[in-house]
């Protein structure tokens, strides 16, 4: 297991998925105008740091735009790198074959990778004033696109924008521990926006991979749609922790030997799954 002395606690500036460079606007406009040529040139050109939506919009014309030039080796590639970063990932139905065959020559070679797959486990919930432990796992880095992860954090609510911890990528099949910074107690009750009613703090907890040129090239859970962790909160241990039912057992056991099965079978919480409307 790697240690965690090298994390390096950063205040990150937010990518704005919507502002692309001029650059990449304009290639994906001459592309649109059928001028291939200069699509090609300008799409080259295109340089980051960008967001993933943008590296997606990048790979897409760009590749599209090769194989229109007929260049199907580098159509081929910029390809797979756009299935590496989004696999699920289709052309438009306005596509030529051209484009549209180069791509699924790719798709089928790509099917026989395996995806990027990082695993960020999170407690049920953390106390205030400590260190929150998180572990990190790689399982796959598809082309070794992933130069390095940030795993980024806030308090839901409060006006900070997210930190980030960030580390050079982990080679498939490592572990790492992530040590949060504490929530101060302070931090205790924040109040809703929406309803403005009070409510325990939220710690929200987000995960991204970058390539070498700093792009975005994985993103889950995302900053949009954090991982949550209660914080002040003691999470439920298993029903047969509870103190309550080990006396209660022990009451029947005095009772009768026979009944200690039935008295543990009877005091199991149950839940009923509702399915339709109420009404």
């Amino acid at each position: 297991m790697l240690g965690t002395a090298s994390w390096v606690a950063l205040l990150l500036v937010v990518v704005d998925p919507t502002s692309a460079p001029a650059e990449l606007e304009r290639g994906i406009k001459l592309l649109a105008d059928n001028d291939i040529p200069a699509a090609v040139v300008v799409l080259s050109g295109v340089r980051g740091p960008l967001a993933l939506e943008n590296v997606v919009r990048l790979d897409e014309n760009l590749g599209v735009a090769l194989a229109y030039a007929g260049k199907s080796a580098e159509a081929e590639q910029r390809f797979g790198h756009l299935l590496a970063v989004e696999p699920g990932h289709v052309l438009p139905y306005s596509i030529s074959p051209k484009a549209t065959f180069v791509f699924e020559k790719v798709r089928r070679e790509m099917a026989q990778r395996r995806a990027t797959e990082v695993t960020l486990e999170t407690p049920a919930s953390a106390p205030f004033d400590r260190e929150i432990a998180l572990t990190l796992s790689c399982r796959a880095n598809a082309l070794d696109l992933v130069a390095s992860w940030r795993v980024c954090y806030r308090v839901k609510g409060g006006a900070a924008d997210y930190e980030c911890l960030v580390r050079p990528a982990l080679p498939t099949g490592e572990t790492t521990s992530v040590l949060l910074p504490a929530v101060p107690a302070s931090a205790a009750v924040q109040t809703d926006a929406a309803s403005r009613d009070e409510a325990p703090a939220v710690l929200q907890v987000a995960l991204a991979g970058f390539d070498g040129p700093g792009n975005e090239v994985f993103r889950n859970p995302s900053r949009a749609q954090p991982r949550e962790i209660p914080i002040g909160i003691a999470a439920p241990g298993p029903w047969y922790s509870n103190g309550w039912l080990w006396a209660a057992v022990g009451v029947v056991a005095v009772a009768t030997g026979a009944g200690i099965g039935v008295a543990i079978w009877a005091l199991q919480p149950t839940t009923a799954h509702v399915v339709g409307e109420v009404q």
